[in-house]
Order: structure tokens, then sequence, then C-alpha cells
């Protein structure tokens, strides 16, 4: 059976400044990330080293997700080791987390 746990906006405060979408650990078999509307600059993705010119990029309203489906694995990775990042300060995402009971 999977869980939904809708999380918090996550913000950057300062742009390149890398924040993970979770502050504490989260074990989950799937996100969902989207940049919200308001945005002025791109969100970048990526592990703790994501600066705003590296990673997965999106721009308001764009959607992505990270499911370890996609990797033809099992199990769950930490929502705690994705982070997000900014070309604007201020900018932010909204996110679905997905996890197996």
């Amino acid at each position: 059976m999977i869980q939904l746990k809708t999380m918090p906006l996550t913000e950057v405060l300062v742009s390149n400044n890398a924040v993970a979408l979770s502050s504490t650990s989260l074990p989950v078999s799937s996100v969902v990330i989207q940049a919200e509307y308001t945005n002025v600059g791109r969100i970048v993705v990526g592990d703790s080293t994501v600066t705003n010119t590296t990673g997965l990029e999106l721009g308001p309203g764009d959607t992505t997700s990270i499911s370890m489906e996609s990797l033809h694995k099992q199990g769950e990775f930490d929502l705690a080791d994705v982070y997000i990042n900014s070309t604007t300060s201020g900018n932010k995402v909204r996110c679905l987390a997905f996890r197996r009971k």
C-alpha cells in the first residue's frame, strides 16, 4: 500500500543556496516536485551540491518526479537527500511524497 504525504512549500530564501526538500529523514519511494507558478527564476533540482547552474531545471509551473521505479530499483530514498536551488531568491516548490506502508 502507498501513503501520500503532502509536503509544505520549500523556499530558496537566497539564490544559489541549496535547500533540502525535507529537514528530517523521510524515506520515500517517489516524489513529485512542482515549481510555483509565481516563481520569477528557475528552480534547479539535485543533490546537496546543486547550484543554480547544475542539476535539473524547472521553470515556473514545471513538474518533475523522482522514483525508485524509474531507476528500476525497489526500496526507498531519503527526501532529505534531494535539494533545490534557484536562480532567484524566494522561489518555491510544492512536493507530493509517496511512501510504502
